[in-house]
C-alpha cells in the first residue's frame, strides 16, 4: 500500500478528511488553498490512484469541496496531465466534484473546473461521476470553465462492459444568467468508441464526445441528455452558441451512428428513441432558432438533416430498412437531382428562413432528397412502400411542394 497526500492550506474554515483502507497500491495527492475547502478520499483494494500524472488534484479556494471513493481492482482518477483542478478568482459559491467508482478497469482522467470570478449568479460548477462494476469504463476529460452568469453542471452514469465517454466542454460567460448542463447515462456494450460514418460524420461532431462551446467563449445555456444502451452505437454532439437543446437522446440497438451539430442560437433538435441495427443519422443547424425532429426505426437507414438560416423547421419519420439513399436517381426524380447540385439523396435541406419540411416514410429502400433555398417554402412528403424515389427542389420564396407515393418503384421529380 502507498499513500500520499500533499496539502498545503491558507484559508477561512477548512475541513479536510482523507480515509484510506491499507490494501494494494492506493495513492493520493491533493493541495488546497484558499476559502471553505473539503475533501474526502476513501481507496480500498488493488491499483487505484487519485492524483497524477504527475501528481495534482489541486484545490485552489473557494467553498471548493471534493469527494472520491474507489473500491476495487485497476481504478485510476486524474492523470492525463495533471488530474482534476478546481480554480477560482475568488467570486465565492463553487465548485463540487464527486465521483465514485466501484470495481473494475475504471479511470476518470481529468477534470478542470474554472470559474475566474465574477459572482453572476453565485457561480457553481458541479460535476458527478458514477462508474459501477462489470465494464472497463472510462470518463476522459471533462472540461468546465465558466466567467460567471450561471452553473456548469455534468451528470455521468456508467454500468459496465467497455463504456467510454471522452472530452466533455461546457463554457458560459457573462450575460443571461444561463446555464450548461450535460446528463449521459450508458449501459451496454462497446458504445461511443468507433468514428461516425455516413451522414452522422458529415455533421462535423466529433465523434463519440460531447462538446459545448468548443469554439466560443460565451456558449452557454446549451443543453444535451443522453441515453446510450445495447451493443455498438455511436454519438456526436457539438454545440457552440447559446440556448441550443437536443432535449433527450434515447439511442439503442446494434451499431447505430448519430451526429448533432448545432452552431447559432436557440436551436432544437427533437429526437424519439432510435432503435435497429446500422442506421445513421446527422443532424446539422446553422443559425439560429430552427428546429429539427427526427424518429427513425428499422435497419441501415441513412438519412441527415441540413438547416442554414432562421426558423426553418423539418420533421422527418421512418419505419423500415434501407431508406434515405435507397436506389440510384431514375426518371423524373434523377432530371430534377442532375439539375440541382445542391440536392442530395437522403438529405433533407433547408436554406434560408421559415421554411417547412415534413416527410413520413414507411417501407424498405425508398430514396428521398428534399431541398428548399429561399424563405417561406413549404413540403409535405409521404412515401409508403418500397423502392420509391423523391427529388423536389424548391428555389425562391413561398413555394407549397405536397407529394404522396404508394405502392413500389415510383419516381417522383418536383423542381420550382
Amino acid at each position: 500500500m502507498k499513500f500520499a497526500t500533499i496539502a498545503l492550506i491558507g484559508s477561512t474554515s477548512l475541513t479536510l478528511s482523507m480515509t484510506v483502507v491499507m490494501a494494494d497500491g492506493n495513492k493520493a495527492f491533493l493541495t488546497q488553498d484558499g476559502g471553505n475547502n473539503a475533501a474526502l478520499v476513501t481507496q480500498s483494494g488493488d491499483m487505484n490512484e487519485a492524483g497524477s500524472s504527475s501528481l495534482s488534484m489541486t484545490q485552489d479556494g473557494f467553498s471548493n469541496s471534493l469527494t472520491i471513493l474507489q473500491s476495487g481492482d485497476d481504478n485510476d482518477i486524474g492523470m492525463e496531465g495533471s488530474g482534476i483542478l478546481q480554480q477560482n478568482a475568488y467570486a465565492y459559491k463553487q465548485y463540487s466534484i464527486d465521483i465514485t467508482q466501484a470495481s473494475d478497469n475504471n479511470t476518470v482522467g481529468q477534470i478542470r473546473q474554472r470559474a475566474t470570478g465574477d459572482a453572476g449568479k453565485d457561480l457553481r460548477n458541479s460535476v458527478d461521476i458514477m462508474q459501477d462494476g462489470l465494464g472497463y469504463n472510462r470518463v476522459g476529460n471533462v472540461f468546465q470553465e465558466q466567467k460567471s452568469s450561471g452553473a456548469n453542471v455534468l451528470d455521468i452514469t456508467q454500468t459496465g462492459f467497455g463504456d467510454r465517454v471522452e472530452t466533455i466542454y461546457q463554457r458560459s460567460n457573462t450575460g443571461g444568467n444561463a446555464q450548461n448542463r450535460i446528463t449521459v447515462t450508458m449501459a451496454g456494450a462497446g458504445n461511443g468508441q468507433g468514428d461516425l460514418g455516413g451522414f452522422a460524420g458529415a455533421t462535423g461532431a466529433t465523434s463519440s464526445a460531447l462538446k459545448q462551446g468548443n469554439l466560443t467563449a460565451t456558449s452557454r445555456g446549451n443543453r444535451i441528455t443522453l441515453n446510450v444502451t445495447d451493443v455498438g452505437n455511436d454519438f456526436g454532439v457539438t454545440q457552440n452558441g447559446r440556448d441550443n437543446t437536443v432535449g433527450t437522446l434515447n439511442l439503442g440497438g446494434v451499431g447505430n451512428d448519430l451526429g448533432i451539430n448545432q452552431m447559432g442560437n436557440g436551436n432544437t433538435v427533437s429526437m424519439a428513441s432510435i432503435s435497429g441495427w446500422f442506421n445513421e443519422i446527422g443532424v446539422k443547424q446553422l443559425g439560429d432558432t430552427n428546429l429539427a425532429s427526427v424518429s427513425v426505426s428499422g435497419w441501415s437507414n441513412e438519412m441527415g438533416i441540413y438547416q442554414d438560416g432562421l426558423s426553418n423547421i423539418a420533421s422527418v419519420i421512418i419505419t423500415g430498412h434501407g431508406n434515405g439513399l435507397g436506389a440510384a436517381w431514375s426518371g423524373s426524380a434523377l432530371t430534377v437531382a442532375n439539375a440541382t447540385p445542391m440536392l442530395d439523396r437522403g438529405m433533407v435541406k433547408q436554406i434560408g428562413e421559415y421554411n417547412t419540411s415534413s416527410l413520413i416514410v414507411s417501407g424498405n429502400n425508398n430514396a428521398f432528397g428534399l431541398l428548399q433555398d429561399g424563405d417561406s417554402n413549404a413540403i409535405t412528403g409521404v412515401q409508403n412502400g418500397n423502392y420509391n424515389q423523391a427529388a423536389v427542389a424548391q428555389a425562391g420564396d413561398g413555394n407549397t411542394a405536397n407529394f404522396t407515393q404508394t405502392g413500389n418503384g415510383n419516381s417522383l421529380g418536383i423542381s420550382q
